[in-house]
């Protein structure tokens, strides 16, 4: 009981002495002067921010029916991102990637496959001075939709389905408000489509993605 009042006395102290050297440390020479606030600080601000991306979608390997060679394709995404404190941070997407595919008999294009993820992202931010290096994943919801225009018919069908990702980047600091991100990746997620011949077929929508966007804070 000793030990335990002695030790919360010391907390007790250690606030106080905290407290006050706060309180009677010198304001910053440009603040005090009407100036602008030390780089540090700046950086600080903002919580909210709100970021562009744009890149490449590497799809997954598929055994669509009909279906030959699936092409790079595109990505983009809107995302808002909270960070409560230096080391994580929470980002909301609404993302867009697609890709087109061949034919099995080699027709080029016949087959289009565009997916729109929402998804839910948790991150770990490692600070190092103006760069920020982050990874993290979560989870969402992928819907889907593939269309089939062969020399003899057209198909087209929606699904949607949930999934989860990995990623992993880095967030370069331009002005206090402005920086620029890179990052890659993982989406996995699976439907029923389409093929190219008419039927059903279950079809991984998931991939890779390379990208990189502005994020502006707020």
């Amino acid at each position: 009981m000793k030990r335990t009042v002695v030790f919360l006395l010391l907390i007790g102290l250690l606030a106080a002495a905290n407290s006050y050297a706060q309180e009677t440390a010198p304001a910053d020479s440009g603040a005090r002067d009407g100036g602008a606030p030390p780089q540090r600080e700046l950086f600080e601000r903002g919580r909210h921010s709100l970021a562009l991306d744009g890149g490449l979608f590497l799809p997954a390997k598929n055994n669509i029916a009909g279906v030959g060679t699936i092409h790079t394709g595109y990505y983009a995404d809107v995302r808002y991102v909270f960070k409560p404190n230096d080391m994580f941070s929470f980002a909301s997407t609404v993302g867009l990637y697609g890709t087109n595919a061949d034919s099995g008999a080699g027709q080029r294009n016949v087959y289009s496959l565009v997916t729109v993820p929402l998804k839910e992202t948790a991150l770990l931010t490692i600070p190092v001075y103006r760069v920020e290096l982050y990874g993290g994943g979560g989870v969402g919801y992928y819907l889907a939709h593939a269309s089939v225009n062969g020399a003899t018919a057209t198909y087209d069908s929606t699904d949607g389905n949930f999934g989860y990702h990995f990623t992993s980047g880095a967030e370069l600091k331009v002005t206090p408000r402005v920086s620029l991100q890179a990052e890659a990746t993982w989406e996995y997620s699976w439907v029923h489509l389409t093929d190219a011949n008419g039927g059903s077929s279950k079809v991984n929508i998931g991939g890779a993605v390379v990208d990189a966007g502005l994020k502006i804070k707020f």
